[in-house]
């Protein structure tokens, strides 16, 4: 199986050259820890950095930086770790586990480079979850061998 299979499609992104204040309300609006920071090419996001509610909160508020000033290319983490939609899940989980501290998400790109989803520990959680229980209703309706 394939990440480009069971990534999230509906990612939320910002520009890098926006305040931290508005990812911020952008995170409250759709209720989200994370975005994908984001440079325009050609009106099509590329994957630049990945900002978190952590981010912000480490980087930004407890150095007392004002949110309204700061930009999120100042704080978000790069350099961004991405894969190809055609990448393997066990492939992935070995990329993002070689990361420094391992990470949680990471951004999801067609062939070109632009983004197209963002994969998370938790779908592949999902993804295993659901082929575990297959599993498991297959051997329930198969007949005893004695």
């Amino acid at each position: 199986m394939n990440v480009g299979k069971i990534c999230t499609r509906n990612t939320v992104t910002i520009r890098e050259d926006k305040t931290v204040r508005e990812a911020a309300k952008l995170m409250k609006e759709y209720n989200v820890g994370y975005l994908i920071a984001t440079l325009e090419q050609k009106n099509i996001p590329i994957p630049a950095g990945i900002l978190t509610d952590r981010d912000i909160v480490v980087k930004c508020l407890f150095n007392g930086y004002n949110i309204n000033e700061v930009k999120v290319g100042e704080i978000m983490s790069t350099p961004v770790l991405t894969v190809s939609e055609s990448f393997s899940i066990l492939d992935t989980l070995m990329k993002m586990r070689l990361r420094y501290n391992s990470i949680r998400r990471i951004p999801v790109v067609d062939e070109k480079g632009h983004l197209t989803g963002v994969l998370s520990l938790d779908d592949i959680l999902d993804y295993i979850s659901k082929e575990l229980n297959e599993i498991t209703q297959i051997f329930h309706r198969e007949e005893p061998l004695v």
